[in-house]
């Protein structure tokens, strides 16, 4: 019996050609679905145990995982979001329950499914159970609302994979100039700098209220720091991935040598960002109302120790 391969976050799902290419004819298909080592998904298409459960539902629908959560499965910061983004083909026929193979697809059985009818210019592999990066980020643009849409787009732009870059800003250009017209602008908006999907929203918000921020800027003594508002007012932001431990520790460290210099720092959770921000905002814009992002006395003739790349 040949084997078949190991499941990953973003495979699992095998074709017919692709078993048989591996040696398993009709008999040894029987066998391994006898034995549970191999799901009959949908006409064509098997899956090994341990294949994501995403993967599996939008296979058997009868399309490919898209949108957020195939930029999810890739690797990208996006907003939080519980559905199922399936992109089918414009002219697909014959689709079925992400949960049932036999039983037709009727969209009010599954409120947490989302189709997207492919359209667009840019195309994924045939035999793939997931869009390909462009077509998912594409189809993200035209889905998402603003935020979430350059949270996504921000992070790709950060992404580096086998040394360069998953995104660039040329073919970022190219992705919105056949995007829905209100996408147009989010290229003025980019900045593959951000670290995390947090910084990216914090640096929008404040941007919509007027408030100019400079993005990982690099203070003497302390290295980057997420966001600097005015002279002297940094915001540092944490990521859902930001535990307590040595980066607890090396954050106060960084905190008291910037309160040293002269900074005022204001350090915001995960949740105060996405759950909490009318609180964070509303201590950012007193802060700034006040004048307390702005060099005043001793600090403008000591000056401050902050090195603009």
């Amino acid at each position: 019996m040949y084997s078949l391969p190991a499941s990953t976050p973003t495979s699992g799902i095998l074709t017919l050609r692709q078993l048989e290419a591996l040696g398993y004819d009709q008999v040894a298909r029987r066998v391994a679905i006898d034995n549970r080592e191999l799901e009959r998904v949908r006409n064509g298409w098997f899956a090994v145990p341990g294949t994501p459960v995403g993967l599996v539902r939008a296979v058997r629908l009868g399309g490919k995982l898209t949108c957020t959560s195939a930029l999810r499965m890739i690797g990208l910061w996006t907003m939080p979001d519980d559905l199922l983004h399936v992109s089918v083909k414009v002219n697909a026929a014959r689709l079925r329950s992400p949960d049932d193979r036999r039983a037709k697809w009727v969209a009010a059985d599954h409120p947490d499914v989302r189709l997207h009818w492919n359209e667009l210019p840019v195309s994924s592999r045939r035999e793939s159970p997931i869009d390909d990066f462009l077509p998912a980020l594409a189809h993200h643009i035209a889905c998402a609302d603003r935020e979430g849409a350059l949270v996504a787009i921000d992070s790709a732009l950060n992404l580096v994979r086998g040394g360069e870059p998953l995104l660039r800003l040329d073919a970022l250009a190219l992705l919105l100039a056949t995007s829905p017209a209100r996408c147009r602008g989010y290229l003025d908006d980019a900045d593959g700098r951000s670290q995390a999907g947090t910084e990216t929203l914090v640096r929008l918000r404040l941007k919509s209220k007027g408030i100019r921020v400079r993005i990982q800027v690099r203070i003497r003594g302390v290295g980057r720091v997420d966001l600097l508002v005015g002279d002297r007012l940094v915001v540092e932001v944490d990521s859902r991935a930001h535990h307590l431990g040595d980066n607890y520790e090396a954050d106060r460290r960084r905190d008291l040598e910037l309160a040293r210099q002269g900074f005022v720092v204001i350090r915001l959770s995960y949740a105060a960002v996405m759950f909490r921000w009318s609180d964070a905002e509303a201590a950012i814009l007193d802060l700034v109302h006040r004048g307390e992002h702005l060099r005043t006395g001793r600090l403008t003739r000591r000056g401050l120790a902050v090195v603009l790349d």
